[in-house]
């Protein structure tokens, strides 16, 4: 699991470990409220239906 304090904009990350996790990119970071925004990386989103979203900065796992 990715500290809240080493995220980045542009930073690829997953909601899970599950091999079949979305893969993300963090585009926008509130540090009051503890959340990124992500949207789809687009590599993996061509044979999935990804959303953007905002998530938890605690709960996210590098994305390779």
């Amino acid at each position: 699991m990715l500290k809240f304090e080493n995220l980045r904009l542009g930073l690829r990350v997953r909601l899970s470990l599950y091999q079949g996790a979305g893969r993300y990119i963090i585009k926008r970071i509130d540090t009051e409220q503890r959340t990124v925004f992500i949207v789809p990386d687009q590599k993996a989103a061509s044979s999935r239906n990804f959303c953007m979203q905002w998530a938890s900065g605690d709960t996210l796992y590098k994305g390779n």
